[in-house]
């Protein structure tokens, strides 16, 4: 049986189970271990760093260990620019090594800059902000790097509210696509709320974004479609269409939901 993805707006949301401690123990261990080691080099991926970095923040908030913190920077740091993956003139990141300059690029001979792969970015520094003291030493380069890439995604929103899954080239492969549209809302939300842009600049960003999703993405039953499925590029699981879907992609349009709804209070 195929599984289906429905929004279930009007419904009280379930407690979350605990965290078994053997799982809870088993994480922890894994991140000590991480932070005790040399190696700086995991991250080689830009999806990594929504996966990892809210962990080492979280945790080391828990055990007031601020070397969870140091080992977070280091690995991020890695990514970020020994790598290469981050974009300096624009904020916006490559997916992984293979989309560098000379390397992968679309039809048209532009950059490959996936959309989802930056909404994985975005969404993995609001968690990340979320969860650290304001006072962190790298909190401003976590905070500014934010700012630059909310604000490298206004000029290229599409009039529609989405945003293509080439960020660099609007003719590869264009049309609404929700998973990255979704991050990006959630990031722009955030970064409104929190003073890393300025509402009068930003809100109408969140606000078309949001309604192009509602108005085009949710069915009538409260599927959610236009999800780019599993994959690493704007080519994966193509075609990208009212039926597609998967959990992630309504995972972050909640995540993009609740952000905007803070911005009313």
């Amino acid at each position: 049986m195929k599984r289906r993805h429905f929004l279930s707006l009007g419904t009280a949301a379930l407690a979350a189970p605990a965290l078994p401690s053997v799982t809870a123990s088993a994480a922890t261990g894994t991140l000590s271990r991480m932070v005790a080691s040399s190696k700086i080099d995991d991250w080689w991926w830009g999806d990594a760093l929504h996966m990892a970095m809210p962990p080492f923040a979280r945790i080391g908030r828990l055990r007031n260990d601020p070397a969870y913190w140091t080992k977070l920077y280091q690995l991020y740091n890695h990514t970020k620019r020994t790598r290469g993956l981050y974009v300096a003139s624009s904020g916006l990141w490559y997916r992984d090594e293979r989309f560098l300059p000379g390397k992968i690029v679309s039809p048209n001979g532009k950059p490959v800059l996936w959309s989802r792969g930056n909404g994985w970015v975005a969404a993995g520094h609001v968690k990340t902000l979320k969860a650290l003291p304001a006072t962190q030493q790298n909190v401003a380069e976590y905070r500014s790097t934010l700012a630059q890439l909310v604000g490298a995604l206004r000029p290229i929103q599409r009039s529609d509210g989405f945003w293509n899954v080439n960020l660099a080239d609007p003719q590869h492969l264009p049309g609404p696509e929700t998973s990255g549209t979704a991050f990006f809302t959630y990031a722009t939300a955030y970064a409104i709320k929190t003073g890393l842009v300025t509402a009068s600049g930003y809100r109408a960003v969140a606000a078309r974004a949001w309604n192009g999703m509602a108005a085009t993405a949710v069915h009538p039953n409260g599927f959610l479609g236009y999800v780019q499925k599993v994959g690493d590029r704007p080519e994966s699981s193509q075609p990208v269409n009212y039926n597609s879907t998967a959990d992630f992609g309504v995972g972050a349009f909640l995540l993009a939901g609740s952000e905007l709804a803070g911005l009313a209070y």
